[in-house]
This record gives structure tokens, C-alpha cells and sequence, in this order.
């Protein structure tokens, strides 16, 4: 009698287990395809003279998104995902579409992760004029924001107005505008480097 109660005892002990654990690896391969996919909502912004307040049609612009590494010494940029080129049109508005971005697993499963300062970043660039760098950030809504999430918060950049400085303009700061330049090249082309060495970086 007794063997006869503990064999259905240890039969239903040992699925319980099964069970756990099919469930803990569900669970596990779940957030695994999670942190493998980024998503970023459209952007819609307007570049303008900064002075004039005339739009600024034909600017080339270098999108890039990009992953924050941590470290014990903080966080740092990390791999390169996608670099897009877009153009603004001849009323000064500049679209960047949507992202869907398939690459290796995030935190927990590495050291990188999802930051609201790169997804994306734009580069903006335009004959007479000084280029220039935008952040992304993420649009406040009153809550901190997932560092190691799908971005379905739309970007800080849509719906802003972006003021571009003529270079034929003499400014209080030119000397910064100048480093801004050789920044934004040096930034343009050093993605454009990494993005071809990642696998699953996407260049457009």
C-alpha cells in the first residue's frame, strides 16, 4: 500500500520539477528574443536657418543607432546597429522612419544595453552651414525611462524644430561650432567603420 502511494508521490514530484523547468526555460528564451530586438518609433523634425528662420531643404543627415556598454567605471557607447541616410525636403522637414533591428542579446546576457542617448543619434550636415549632432533622449513622460527595453516611447527629437548656424555668420561661439564640425565628421566616420565590421549592423 505504502509503495503503491509513494510511486504516484514521486511521478507527480517529478513533473512538478519538469514543469518548473520548462517554464524557467520558456521563460529564459522569452527575454533572450526581448533583448535581441530594438524598436524605435518614427521621428519627425524641422531644420531651420537659425537666423533667417528659413527652413533648410537638401541637408544630409547620418542616423545612427547605437548601444551604451557597461563597465565598472560607468557606461560607454556600445555597438553600432543601424546607420540610415536621409535627406531633408525642400520645406526643411526631415522623416526618419521606424527601426526594427535584429542583433545579440542584451543585459542580462551581455554588458550592453538599450540607452535613451542613442537611439538614435543624427548627424546633420549642410553646405554652408556648420554641422551639427542631436541626441535622441526619449520624450519625458514623467517617468524614468527603460534602459534595457523595446523603445516603444517616442523619441525627444520628434516634432522639434532643429536650428542649423550659417557658417557666413559670425557667432560668439565659432570656435566651438568649428569643433563641432570635425566632431560630427569624425563621429560619421567612425560609424560607418564599426557598422561595417558587426554582422548584424543594418547600413541604409
Amino acid at each position: 500500500m505504502s509503495g503503491s502511494t509513494q510511486q504516484p508521490l514521486g511521478w507527480l514530484l517529478k513533473n512538478a520539477r519538469d514543469r518548473r523547468a520548462i517554464g524557467l526555460l520558456i521563460a529564459v528564451l522569452l527575454l533572450m528574443v526581448i533583448q535581441s530586438i530594438t524598436i524605435t518609433l518614427p521621428i519627425r523634425a524641422e531644420l531651420r536657418d537659425a537666423y533667417s528662420r528659413q527652413s533648410v531643404a537638401g541637408a544630409k543627415v547620418v542616423v545612427v543607432w547605437q548601444l551604451e556598454a557597461g563597465n565598472f567605471g560607468g557606461y560607454s557607447p556600445g555597438d553600432i546597429l543601424k546607420v540610415r541616410h536621409e535627406t531633408s525636403d525642400a520645406r526643411g522637414h526631415l522623416y526618419i522612419g521606424p527601426a526594427f533591428i535584429v542583433h545579440s542579446p542584451l543585459a542580462p546576457f551581455s554588458f550592453q544595453l538599450r540607452s535613451r542617448r542613442y537611439l538614435p543619434q543624427i548627424f546633420i550636415m549642410k553646405d554652408g552651414y556648420y554641422s551639427k549632432m542631436q541626441s535622441s533622449l526619449l520624450a519625458d513622460r514623467g517617468s524614468s525611462a527603460p534602459m534595457s527595453f523595446i523603445m516603444f516611447r517616442r523619441s525627444g527629437l520628434n516634432g522639434r524644430t532643429i536650428d542649423l548656424t550659417p557658417r557666413a555668420q559670425p557667432t560668439e561661439d565659432s570656435s566651438n561650432d568649428r569643433y563641432g564640425d570635425a566632431m560630427v565628421q569624425s563621429s560619421v566616420k567612425n560609424s560607418l567603420a564599426r557598422c561595417q565590421r558587426m554582422w548584424y549592423c543594418q547600413f541604409e
